[in-house]
């Protein structure tokens, strides 16, 4: 157990990671690729809205809700990086 308490008490990665893909040019593709895997949470709601028949106001206003979100989620990725307070888990 103190192996495990010791890996997650070191310092995250941030910064590494961060000038890693910046001298490499790769902030972009990054988050690309994160806007992707964030698309990826739309595709069961939306397939759901399409395909289900009898749905629910209820369950149409949840997905459009949930897209919505995914749509603002695309938007975030594709236009800022995170700072380290961002990336940082708050608890």
């Amino acid at each position: 157990m103190s192996r495990l308490k010791s890996w997650w008490s070191q310092p995250d990665q941030f910064d590494w990671v961060t000038t890693f893909l910046r001298q490499r040019n790769l902030i972009r593709p990054a988050q690309v690729i994160l806007a992707i895997i964030s698309m990826s949470g739309m595709w069961v709601p939306l397939a759901l809205l399409v395909t289900e028949r009898g749905s629910t106001a209820l369950s149409a206003i949840v997905g459009v809700v949930t897209v919505a979100f995914t749509v603002l989620g695309i938007y975030y990725w594709l236009t800022y990086w995170p700072t380290r307070r961002q990336s940082q888990y708050p608890g």
